[in-house]
């Protein structure tokens, strides 16, 4: 295929990749208003869920790029960390609060196994099911100590998007939302998924051939083009929710984001097709998404994230561009 006929193939299943993971997320928000679920839990399940990221990986595991699956993954995790809220905090500084901070550390004790499967040097089918399995314990327990334990404004991505809080004005669209039959609901859900599948089929054949024209390995195109490309939505929902005075969005989307990724996004991938991890992965890839996390970790526990914090995660993510495009 061309050259411009690969980027274009790209674009566009970018675009419909995100449109798709739009109206399901919309869905979804709208089932999280009904159930009153705090901003940080919001942020979490909504914010942090990747459909674009899952989707992509699938089908690059279908198609036996293990590179690109795993890659993206990874790539992903180490982009919403270094870029996503690397911006958000050299815009305006994070607050990071005590909610924040056992979640950061839930996650990190729930994503010790995917690091376990991926040092074996490979994921396998059955490795892959227990982590989408282990995903869902993991929600489950977010949810359980989310009801019991925290009581945060109640506010949605897509409120604070159209620059509303909440507030009494909406209880009306909420009533809307309650009375809206079920069968619009899922309508929305199966279209966004047809356009996410569709979206994701041009996404990872553009990849592919944008590997083979600037010859790249399929590592490479899924830690930067592929990854950047379907975490651009988390860069905006970083941003906004800061400007907008509402730091637990930012700080849950990220940290539902990576745990998303390292358990779900790999599980789902290895569960279509065992995913083979190449050395470089272990030994470069790895070592970074962990790093950059466990800045995270840090930067939170100090309280919030300030422009220096910012800087100096988004410097460390420009380095690592770097180094991928000029000595891999």
């Amino acid at each position: 295929m061309p050259d411009y006929l690969s980027v274009i193939g790209f674009v566009a299943g970018l675009v419909l990749l995100v449109r798709g993971a739009d109206l399901f997320t919309d869905a979804v928000v709208d089932t999280a208003k009904k159930f009153r679920l705090s901003t940080l839990l919001l942020g979490l399940l909504v914010a942090g869920a990747e459909p674009e990221e899952l989707l992509a990986s699938a089908i690059a595991a279908g198609k036996g790029m293990s590179g690109i699956a795993v890659g993206n993954a990874l790539g992903t995790n180490i982009a919403v960390i270094g870029l996503a809220l690397a911006l958000g905090a050299a815009i305006m500084p994070v607050v990071a609060d005590k909610p924040s901070q056992r979640h950061g550390l839930i996650v990190l004790v729930f994503s010790l196994p995917p690091v376990v499967f991926l040092l074996n040097g490979s994921v396998t089918r059955w490795e892959g099911v227990l982590l989408a399995l282990l995903f869902l314990v993991y929600v489950w327990y977010v949810v359980q100590r989310e009801k019991i334990e925290i009581q945060l404004e109640e506010v949605t991505t897509t409120q604070l998007l159209a620059g509303k809080a909440g507030g009494e004005e909406e209880e009306d669209e909420d009533d809307d939302d309650d009375t809206r039959p079920a069968w619009k609901v899922v309508g929305v859900v199966v279209l966004g998924m047809a356009l996410m599948a569709a979206g994701g089929e041009l996404l990872v054949g553009g990849a592919g051939s944008i590997m083979r024209w600037l010859h790249l390995s399929e590592t490479v195109v899924g830690l930067t083009f592929v990854s950047i490309a379907t975490s651009a939505e988390m860069i905006v929902l970083s941003i906004v929710p800061i400007s907008k005075g509402y730091s637990e969005i930012t700080i849950g989307g990220i940290i539902g984001s990576y745990a998303y990724n390292v358990m779900l996004t790999l599980g789902v991938a290895a569960a279509i097709r065992p995913l083979a991890v190449s050395m470089d992965l272990l030994s470069i890839d790895l070592p970074v998404m962990l790093g950059f996390y466990a800045l995270l970790l840090i930067f939170t526990y100090q309280g919030r994230l300030t422009r220096t914090h910012g800087v100096v995660l988004l410097a460390s993510y420009l380095v690592y561009l770097i180094y991928n495009f000029t000595l891999r």
